[in-house]
């Protein structure tokens, strides 16, 4: 076998040095050119797509030269009137902002009245990816107070109706508590003269708000701000607080829009207001908009005896105890999504993690498919809710969740990949990835092809900085020998991204790693298989549902003979070299589990782009012409 030295030059020449992704004047313009109003839409969000994959593959980083005059075509892109456009460049936005470094506000300037417009887009897409991007970008500007009077002067007092609208119910979410130090006055006293200007002021969504900044910046300041208003708008703004709080179920007349409840509500017992049956459940604390869920069932009335787990009625337990209708499990599941959803203190829950964690994992295995999908929902939403407070519990969950890796149905796979991403997001990919490289070893050849999926998805995800790739390489390296021909591809898709992350240069790691599969696991010809696939240049993408999709089309052994149209090279028949299908057996020929439900969870005591599809993966002036869209540099 040859040695590792001269193996370093091949591998490490298929890889382009950063210094390489230059952007030139002229290729710069064509991208403007191609942004600019009355450009084809298609041509547009192409071009959006390569942006965002651009950024993605270096760190966030926005890789553009003139700035301000991309920033300027894209406050045109987010007036366009393809709906799809808008959201990608939102969206776009949203990812770049983090990492954006200076200029930051002076480019946000150019585009702020539109993103803020577009709270008022008829797309509910568009709307929720502006509000995001505004909560993000309020985080990391210099300037909030230029952003909350971009948020007045072209939200609050837009001329278009709906933006008004949608303004004030989506300010509460933007009113955050890194706000307690700004002056929020012009702020109030805009929302007073919302106030004003409404015949029911006590119903107006522009309450909640005041409530939400008189918590922000407590209740000294408060009153400062309204020391410095007319007397009658202190009275209007008085009057209106003063009614909220004694009649406080108004509020969900306030955040339908101004309509009427379809009945009364109620105080449960966490003191949150919850409409009976409204198809806009809302739940409300004191000031703070906690959840806004459309839902056709009743609201669960909590006041019915002890809680289990700290928040759960008796009633709903029941029904999802019920072994004999699964009508009556999947109605429990949905009331438990609900209680889900609208929790806020999560303290009650953490002396009952484990148990609480079994009971949802239990329904991953029900034979009802909906009972099933909607417990991996339940689990995302409270690993987000407990934040790095699911650490006690990482290793049985993760474990958990690999069973469902190699499931048939493509929406528990989707599923349960949010999951591992929020949990990635959460704690660290490190902190992921060294528990589920056990299930490269599972027995089901479908967990160890996901389980690699999951690395890609990562890796096309986080920055390189985030991983050990050297560990990550030794632990996928056995793949690239297993038994099945879907994990060999996947490994090779996994090293054509990890190679792409570690960069010219810096690829020793890959080499040292299928040195040893060469040399211990009768892997001759892994090498040329490995060599064989970067040179194409490519990497795998995440789609629209965040799973893998690989470079280079499956290959079939009873195709790819004699059709030009199939792939060649030694990657693929390094592939084909495998056997089709899916099985259970071991790649070692033993019989191996990863363990799941039976895992302790006897616990005590107490212990959030990114996803992001992929497009395409490189820009107009990231290689030679003629080369594939998706060419790796």
């Amino acid at each position: 076998m040859a040695s590792s030295v001269a193996k370093l030059k091949p591998l490490s020449s298929l890889i382009a040095e950063p210094d390489e992704v230059l952007v030139q004047n002229m290729e710069e313009n064509e991208v403007l050119a191609g942004l600019a109003r009355n450009r084809d839409s298609a041509k547009k969000d192409d071009i959006l797509d390569e942006l965002r994959a651009n950024a993605r593959r270096n760190g966030g980083r926005l890789q553009f030269v003139d700035r301000l005059a991309l920033f300027r075509v894209l406050h045109e892109a987010l007036g366009d009137q393809n709906s799809n456009t808008r959201l990608r460049c939102t969206e776009f936005l949203c990812e770049i902002i983090p990492e954006f470094g200076e200029d930051l506000d002076n480019c946000m300037a150019l585009v702020l009245p539109q993103l803020v417009a577009n709270i008022g887009d008829n797309q509910v897409s568009v709307k929720k990816s502006a509000i995001q991007t505004l909560h993000v970008y309020m985080k990391h500007s210099s300037q909030v107070s230029a952003v909350l009077n971009a948020i007045i002067d072209h939200g609050l007092e837009s001329e278009n109706r709906r933006t008004r609208t949608e303004s004030l119910v989506a300010l509460p979410i933007l009113i955050m508590p890194n706000l307690a130090h700004e002056d929020l006055f012009t702020l109030t006293k805009a929302l007073v003269g919302r106030l004003e200007n409404s015949s029911r002021p006590e119903s107006s969504p522009a309450v909640i708000s005041l409530e939400r900044i008189k918590n922000v910046v407590g209740s000294s300041t408060f009153d400062n701000y309204l020391r410095r208003l007319s007397p009658d708008q202190q009275k209007v703004c008085l009057l209106a607080l003063q009614n909220r709080s004694i009649d406080p179920v108004k509020d969900l007349e306030a955040l339908g829009g101004g309509r009427k409840a379809k009945s009364a509500g109620h105080l449960n017992s966490n003191g949150l207001i919850a409409d009976v049956r409204s198809d806009r459940s809302t739940v409300l604390d004191r000031g703070h908009t906690i959840a806004i869920a459309n839902t056709s069932d009743d609201f669960l009335d909590v006041n019915d005896g002890p809680l289990e787990y700290g928040f759960v009625p008796m009633s709903v337990m029941t029904k999802l105890r019920d072994q004999s209708n699964w009508r009556i499990r999947a109605q429990g599941i949905e009331e438990l999504k609900t209680l889900m959803g609208h929790l806020t203190d999560t303290a009650p829950v953490y002396p009952n993690l484990g148990s609480l964690f079994a009971l949802l994992l239990g329904f991953l295995d029900d034979v009802n498919f909906k009972i099933a999908v909607t417990s991996l929902q339940i689990i995302g939403l409270l690993v987000a809710k407990l934040g790095v407070g699911v650490q006690p519990v990482l290793k049985p969950l993760l474990r958990a969740l690999s069973n469902k890796l190699g499931d048939n149905k493509i929406v528990i796979r989707q599923e349960n990949m949010k999951v591992l991403m929020q949990l990635m997001q959460i704690l660290s990919p490190k902190a992921v990835q060294s528990v589920l490289a056990d299930n490269l070893q599972h027995r089901n050849s479908k967990v160890r092809e996901e389980t690699v999926n999951v690395f890609i998805a990562a890796l096309l995800t986080f920055p390189s900085s985030d991983f050990n790739l050297p560990d990550l390489t030794n632990s996928i390296a056995p793949a690239l020998v297993d038994g099945k021909r879907r994990v060999r591809q996947a490994a090779l898709e996994a090293f054509a991204v990890i190679a792409q992350a570690m960069g010219p240069g810096r690829i020793q790691p890959i080499i040292a790693a299928v040195d040893v599969v060469e040399l211990t696991m009768g892997g001759d010809g892994v090498m040329g298989a490995i060599t064989a696939r970067l040179a194409r240049r490519q990497l795998p993408r995440l789609n629209r549902d965040g799973l893998v999709e690989y470079a280079v089309p499956m290959p079939s052994s009873g195709t790819i003979r004699g059709q030009n149209n199939t792939p060649r090279g030694a990657d693929i028949d390094w592939i084909l070299a495998g056997t089709a299908g899916s099985g259970s057996a071991d790649p070692s020929g033993s019989a191996r589990s990863t363990p799941g439900l039976n895992d302790s969870w006897n616990m005590s005591g107490p212990s959030p782009r990114r996803f992001f599809s992929a497009g395409k993966n490189r820009l107009p002036w990231e290689g030679d012409q003629g080369r594939d869209d998706n060419q790796v540099r």
